[in-house]
């Protein structure tokens, strides 16, 4: 999926970034911004990527159970 990433830096640091779903709203949003002084906004054409970080914390949940389910009773605690 294209989208439209403005990054705003100050001194060589990227402070923020946001994204449009066109170049035309990203511009308008550019004026506001770039009207701060020493700041540098660019907007540029993306592929904006899904974010997966809940299956991912899924399948790591999952493992996690299954490693304590495998494992219990299986420690000696002493007792």
């Amino acid at each position: 999926m294209n989208t439209v990433l403005m990054v705003t830096a100050v001194a060589g640091t990227v402070v923020g970034n946001a994204y449009f779903d066109n170049m035309e709203s990203c511009m308008e949003a550019r004026k506001q911004v770039i009207l701060q002084p020493e700041v540098t906004v660019s907007c540029v054409i993306t592929n904006k990527r899904k974010d997966n970080s809940a299956e991912v914390l899924k399948i790591i949940a999952d493992a996690l159970k299954q490693a304590i389910n495998t494992t219990q009773g299986t420690i000696d605690n002493g007792k």
